[in-house]
């Protein structure tokens, strides 16, 4: 089923790496999709599972801190601006990483066709 759809077949099964990469940083950086589900479909994928591991532990600490501390502040009455504070900057972190990781792949991706 995925692979005859030509959207994700592209970004999913292509023989560079690079478009998998993407995908990985970006359902890493933004934890929307829940982590069982990505972890099956990473399974059914060509993505080396060195590429998988690396990949997974250096861009899901980002979101994973940003949420831990954002929760800490709001269990800290005392030091609650400080958690909150530092949670924003991580936030913000993670935004400005995605669409720096955007603009680079999807040029690339763009100036190739």
């Amino acid at each position: 089923m995925v692979i005859k759809n030509k959207y994700l077949n592209k970004w999913l099964f292509d023989n560079s790496g690079k478009n998998q990469l993407f995908v990985l940083i970006i359902t890493r950086l933004v934890p929307v999709f829940p982590y069982n589900l990505q972890n099956f479909a990473y399974g059914i994928t060509d993505i080396k599972f060195s590429t998988y591991i690396i990949g997974s532990l250096v861009f899901m600490l980002p979101g994973t801190a940003m949420y831990t501390v954002g929760t800490a502040g709001l269990a800290d009455k005392e030091n609650r601006m400080l958690y909150m504070g530092i949670a924003a900057v991580l936030a913000i972190g993670v935004m400005g990483m995605g669409v720096f990781l955007k603009k680079r792949y999807i040029q690339e991706g763009q100036d190739g066709r």
